[in-house]
């Protein structure tokens, strides 16, 4: 019976991802190729969905449609300079790939080369399984080879194993699945990988790469290595570099795109600007040295996309030496790295200072003044906030909002990744994030709002209607019978309720 039961909340759980996924050509089929922000939706949905060919080629076609198109622009890589749209690189903000034993802006020098995909040291010890005569999950792993990628057995499998209560089983299980040369799954254990991070679950993720790379080199199916080489670089171990450079090589262009995302998110290289002799330059020089020692010296980079991304990592370092970089970087033109800036200070700070990375010059240049003004005050009795829930001393505090509506905010973003996290962390957490995400329904910004839909989706497995592009009056009207739903069935409190609540607070 109790396994019945799990049977039972694997199907409904998997039905309701399949009812939630589209297929590129239904989501082709309801766009509107002529509207400029609907093909940009199209082209994030690509993204989002390991589409990286066809993501590019729709950004392009929404730039015919709107020339000055600022989230297209930025996922192609460019910038404003003057009336004029250009390469990040043409305008001065690329930084140049350092020749294979030169030295780079740190002055160290590569000690050789590097580690080869097959010198690099795993662990290809599966991790300890807590329940070792458990046959359950077994099912659901053995048939992964056998089935399509895009089959509902696939999907059911995946949606099984990312379940909580079986994950302590799944990712051992699955390693020594892997590192069997009978089983040729590489994609649903990619997917896989990819749920335990959009769940937060980074060390779980991590015990099962060293199997999946190990894996990826017997198996030969185009759309599994695609999808293992997106997937692997979003664990940002940086040994899967050699294996990522191997397959910037490979005849398929997928395989070369999703191998080019990957490398970019592990070594923080703009990903325009990625080519194999590029990235083993990094890896000769990177291949020994400590994780963070990398970042501070990318924080340094005259690349305002490396160092936000590298002052992001180093925030779990809680390291304050990126406080004056992201200050400088409040001050850059692209809008994409204003965003991510402005973001870590919100989280330093516990707040946003009013600035709007969409402000003209002078406007980010005040701010960005305001904040130095304080760092300067504060910075030797500063704590974080995330570790003493406190606001920074003698500034006013926010007030404090719930995760669900911070995550619900990250949906807008334009990085592909970061929205993939938020929409993989609302779903985890599941009935309590439906107020915030019945909010996300009135949002300003159509992708929160489209975004916020699909969720919803997935969490109550309803599908009321909703049109992200619909009307104002359409739209209010169809969140009046969501929020009518939702109260009746207890996933969201009466608004009375929630007035009587925050009387009480």
């Amino acid at each position: 019976m109790h396994r019945l039961g799990h049977l039972v909340l694997a199907l409904a759980l998997a039905a309701g991802a399949v009812a939630s996924a589209e297929s590129f050509d239904q989501r082709l089929a309801k766009t509107n190729l002529a509207d400029a922000d609907a093909v940009f939706e199209l082209a994030q949905w690509c993204a989002e969905n390991n589409l990286p060919t066809k993501a590019r080629r729709y950004y392009s076609e929404v730039i015919k449609l709107s020339r000055d198109h600022d989230g297209a622009r930025t996922a192609l890589g460019q910038v404003r300079v003057g009336d004029r749209w250009v390469s990040e690189k043409m305008a001065g903000g690329g930084a140049a790939a350092p020749a294979a034993g030169a030295t780079d802006a740190s002055g160290r020098k590569a000690s050789g080369r590097g580690p080869s995909a097959d010198e690099v040291a795993w662990d290809l010890t599966p991790p300890k399984d807590p329940q070792p005569h458990a046959t359950f999950i077994d099912t659901y792993i053995e048939r992964m080879p056998r089935v399509d990628n895009d089959s509902r057995d696939m999907d059911v499998s995946i949606a099984t194993l990312a379940m909580e209560e079986h994950q302590p089983v799944a990712v051992p299980r699955l390693s020594a699945a892997l590192l069997r040369p009978d089983f040729g799954d590489l994609y649903g254990a990619s997917m896989f990988l990819s749920e335990l991070l959009k769940q937060g679950r980074t060390a779980e993720a991590k015990k099962l790469l060293p199997a999946l790379v190990k894996a990826s080199a017997r198996v030969e199916d185009v759309e599994d290595l695609s999808s293992f080489a997106f997937s692997a670089g979003m664990v940002k171990d940086r040994r899967v570099v050699p294996r990522l450079i191997q397959l910037l090589g490979h005849s398929s262009s997928d395989v070369q795109s999703n191998a080019t995302a990957g490398i970019a998110a592990v070594t923080l290289l703009p990903e325009k600007d990625i080519t194999a002799a590029r990235a083993q330059s990094w890896w000769d020089l990177n291949h020994n040295v400590d994780d963070r020692q990398i970042y501070h010296e990318q924080l340094n980079s005259s690349d305002p996309r490396i160092a936000v991304e590298a002052a992001k990592a180093l925030y779990d370092y809680r390291d304050k030496a990126i406080v004056p970089v992201l200050i400088k970087l409040l001050k850059v033109e692209d809008r994409t790295v204003c965003n991510e800036a402005i973001d870590v200070i919100r989280r330093i700070t516990g707040q946003t200072w009013s600035y709007d990375p969409a402000g003209s010059a002078e406007e980010k240049k005040k701010r960005a003044e305001q904040i130095e003004k304080w760092w300067k005050d504060e910075q030797f009795r500063f704590t974080w906030i995330e570790d003493n829930k406190t606001v920074a001393p003698g500034q006013p505090a926010e007030a404090p909002k719930d995760q669900s509506v911070e995550l619900v905010e990250q949906l807008a973003s334009v990085d592909g990744a970061v929205a993939s996290l938020a929409q993989g962390t609302l779903r985890g957490k599941g009935k309590a994030a439906v107020p915030a995400l019945l909010d996300g329904l009135a949002h300003g910004n159509r992708l929160v709002r489209r975004r916020s839909g699909d969720v919803l989706k997935v969490i109550t497995q309803q599908a009321l209607p909703y049109d992200a592009a619909g009307s104002e009056e359409q739209r209010a009207s169809e969140i009046a019978a969501w929020r009518a739903w939702a109260v009746k069935n207890g996933f969201a409190p009466a608004e009375g309720a929630q007035d009587k609540d925050a009387e009480a607070e």
